[in-house]
């Protein structure tokens, strides 16, 4: 008895595939419902941007300093 995959008939090849698949299917399935579900209100999201303001005579002249 060969134990190689590749030397296998296209049967056993074919179940083979098909576990494997079968048992990714499975996995995604376990992976995405056994989250949950999410308590936080998504609907109202805002995105903060921030914006730096423009330098300030007092900010340039601490910039000045420094170097």
């Amino acid at each position: 008895m060969s134990h190689s995959f590749h030397t296998t008939d296209r049967a056993t090849y074919r179940k083979i595939v098909v576990v494997a698949v079968a048992a990714i299917v499975a996995m995604t399935f376990i992976a995405s419902y056994g989250r949950g579900e999410s308590k936080v209100d998504t609907s109202n999201r805002k995105v903060a941007i921030y914006r730096p303001s423009a330098p300030s005579a007092s900010q340039a002249l601490a910039l000045a300093e420094l170097k």
